[in-house]
């Protein structure tokens, strides 16, 4: 066997040992995850990042929402607002609700996506525990379907078939959660730094946010 033979067989071999040290708990996205929430313009390198996590059907992250929009417009694409979607398990819908939004964002767009999450925290109270405890699964799939076609136009015979087949990307964006330390919703990082807001002691307000950010930013900027 020659001396070339050898080498490239001993460098497939390292390789192979090299990828097999390299076995992250999820699937590593081929991009950064999450829904960037865009007004408009273009962001670029020396933009703030603000990541927020949020669940379907929870009333706190529906606070968060609403307050971070106005937020994100007072700063315009200076501030990249990107949402991460984390079902709890004590929202026993919200895994259902979840697979739909990934769904809308595929086939739909990522904005319609968003206006289906909002959709899921005006028709909460439809979709409680209690609410649903006697339906079957395909009934809570029907009622999650007609909110969907209301919220973004898509076809019901389309969104219930095909509603199971992003299980995957629910499941992954669970793990991606638990993995930067998410402890419930809505929950915040900002440059990737998690700020560990607990969302059952305070709701953080507008004038919070921009206390906290504007500090951030050119301070010859004209802010509100």
């Amino acid at each position: 066997m020659s001396s070339a033979v050898v080498f490239l067989l001993s460098f497939l071999t390292f390789l192979g040992v090299a990828a097999s040290n390299i076995n992250p708990p999820i699937p590593v996205p081929y991009v950064e995850p999450g829904v960037l929430y865009e007004l408009g313009g273009t962001f670029d390198e020396s933009s703030v990042t603000l990541e927020t996590v949020f669940n379907p059907f929870c009333p706190d992250s529906e606070w968060a929402w609403y307050v971070l929009k106005d937020v994100s417009a007072n700063y315009g694409t200076d501030l990249a607002l990107v949402i991460h979607i984390f079902p709890m398990p004590y929202l026993i819908n919200s895994y259902m609700a979840s697979q739909g939004f990934y769904l809308i964002e595929e086939h739909v767009s990522q904005a319609a996506s968003l206006e289906y999450l909002e959709a899921t925290w005006r028709q909460a109270s439809n979709f409680s525990n209690s609410n649903t405890a006697d339906m079957t699964t395909f009934q809570i799939y029907d009622a999650l379907a007609d909110l969907a076609v209301e919220a973004t136009g898509i076809d019901k015979d389309f969104f219930i078939p095909n509603l199971p087949s992003y299980s995957g990307d629910t499941v992954r964006a669970w793990k991606y959660a638990v993995t930067r330390k998410s402890a419930g919703t809505p929950w915040f990082y900002v440059n990737g730094v998690d700020l560990t807001v607990n969302s059952n002691d305070v709701r953080l307000t507008y004038d919070d946010w921009i206390e906290f950010l504007d500090p951030f930013f050119d301070d010859t900027k004209n802010r509100s």
